[in-house]
């Protein structure tokens, strides 16, 4: 079966965001930089750097791959491209969620409460601008 992960161009913090992901969702975390790359005989038809990640992955209960943009390494998404939906069991696990994503520096968009259609949803913004989507089936 077919399966989709989103694919993220970073702004030169690729390891820091993948760090950051993981120890909120846990996981399997894999980072692979051009460094390690070139230790292995690849060669590039461009200049890269060897700490920056050329390919990353996060799976588990949160999907997702990515590497750094060679050209940006301003550390800041553009806001309002893309946004996450995390659907969780139940009203303390959203509450986790929102509260360790918005821990150093993010904040809260929307409070995460009961919606007029009978779930608990609420919406944040990490420290590096990532917007969140979370709710709970009522």
């Amino acid at each position: 079966m077919a399966q989709t992960v989103p694919y993220l161009s970073f702004h030169g913090n690729a390891t820091e965001m993948f760090g950051y992901y993981h120890s909120i969702f846990g996981g399997e975390l894999k980072i692979m930089t051009y460094g390690e790359q070139m230790d292995n005989g690849a060669e590039f038809p461009f200049e890269a750097p060897r700490d920056a990640v050329a390919h990353g992955t996060l799976t588990g209960v949160f999907n997702l791959a990515g590497g750094d943009d060679l050209e940006d390494n301003s550390g800041v998404l553009n806001r309002g491209d893309f946004s996450f939906v995390v659907e969780v069991d139940s009203v303390d696990e959203g509450n986790r969620i929102i509260e360790a994503l918005t821990r150093d520096g993010g904040r809260v968009t929307m409070p995460f409460m009961q919606a007029p259609w009978g779930d608990h949803y609420g919406q944040c913004e990490d420290k590096y601008g990532m917007a969140w989507h979370v709710s709970t089936a009522a």
